[in-house]
């Protein structure tokens, strides 16, 4: 249920709850794994103007909506990106 998941973090944010890696990682999941693969992408952006880092979990997400959107050089930079940060792919990185 993303458009739950997108109202309950919204209501965090009014009520002054900033949101962390968790937080940021479930709503881009949910997201991905709908029919919202391109709220992912925003999701993230909005994630890194708030300075907190993804987790290696919200990368996959991440390239999972990439490939859902047929963006392969956006989930290429995600994928770079990941490995500036000092993450190694992982085996569902990679798939």
């Amino acid at each position: 249920q993303p458009d739950r998941a997108l109202a309950v973090f919204q209501a965090m944010q009014r009520h002054g709850v900033m949101p962390n890696a968790i937080t940021y990682s479930a709503l881009i999941n949910a997201t991905e794994r709908s029919d919202q693969p391109q709220k992912s992408l925003e999701v993230f952006d909005q994630m890194m103007l708030q300075g907190v880092l993804p987790e290696l979990s919200t990368y996959n997400s991440l390239i999972r909506a990439c490939a859902k959107c047929k963006m392969p050089e956006k989930a290429m930079q995600i994928y770079k990106t990941m490995q500036k940060q000092g993450l190694t792919p992982s085996m569902v990185t990679n798939r």
